[in-house]
């Protein structure tokens, strides 16, 4: 993040001076000429009026203190928040994407098989459990119909071996509008899978986290699903769809 290295430099200096510009300066002889002739003429002065009278160079000094310019104070823009600190069960660790700029929970011990463009996937060792989440592109209209539309160009390519729908559903309690789309399939390692596709909006940008289990699994799961989604976090000051 530069614009915090940068607040914290002018933190530092505690603030900038802006340039006066430069000048001609006159030899040091000429100098000295100018001031005896100064002092000479501010004694005859000072002698015929008795009140005190400034010479040519203490003029100059005054004209020139005068000109400088004041030290500019900068402060600091305000720090935006960019991380949730909120602590996490045991056995849970955050996860920070810093590219698509938000953050989840996932298991600890889950490692991140596979980062896709925009796509961090986390894989359970020597188990079947997967979570995958991503930025989702969207219309702009209803979530669950664009889910929809996404199922349907699956089934239409043949991507999905053994797909079965669920249900696809919006979920109103959910952020600023979500909706989930849950179904099985066959999956060609692990067998038969049980899957949890939750696509939502938070301001002006739209997520996907994607939950799989073994169907005997499914049922015990739902509370690491629902942590998974409730801990998904993301600054709302980020804009990436247009207006």
């Amino acid at each position: 993040m530069r614009w915090i290295a940068a607040a914290a430099a002018l933190t530092a200096v505690g603030g900038l001076v802006v340039s006066s510009g430069g000048h001609i300066a006159p030899s040091a002889a000429a100098q000295r000429s100018a001031a005896e002739r100064s002092t000479a003429e501010g004694s005859a002065a000072q002698r015929s009026t008795g009140k005190q009278v400034r010479t040519a160079q203490q003029e100059a000094d005054a004209q020139k203190q005068d000109q400088t310019p004041p030290v500019m104070r900068v402060a600091p823009a305000p720090r935006p928040p960019e991380t949730n600190d909120t602590p996490l069960p045991a056995g849970w660790i955050w996860y920070h994407n810093t590219e698509d700029h938000y953050q989840v929970a996932v298991p600890a011990d889950w490692p991140l098989a596979m980062m896709a463009p925009h796509e961090a996937y986390f894989c359970e060792p020597n188990g079947a459990r997967m979570l995958v989440v991503s930025p989702l592109e969207r219309t702009g209209g209803d979530v669950a119909a664009d889910l929809g539309h996404a199922e349907g160009e699956q089934i239409e390519e043949g991507e999905v071996p053994g797909y079965q729908r669920i249900r696809i559903d919006n979920q109103p309690d959910y952020r600023d509008r979500a909706a989930d789309w849950e179904y099985t399939y066959i999956d060609h390692q692990r067998g038969k899978m049980h899957g949890l596709n939750r696509g939502f909006d938070m301001g002006d940008r739209s997520f996907l986290i994607e939950w799989r289990t073994k169907p005997n699994d499914w049922a015990g799961n739902v509370g690491n699903f629902n942590l998974v989604a409730d801990s998904f976090w993301t600054p709302r000051i980020v804009s990436q769809r247009p207006s």
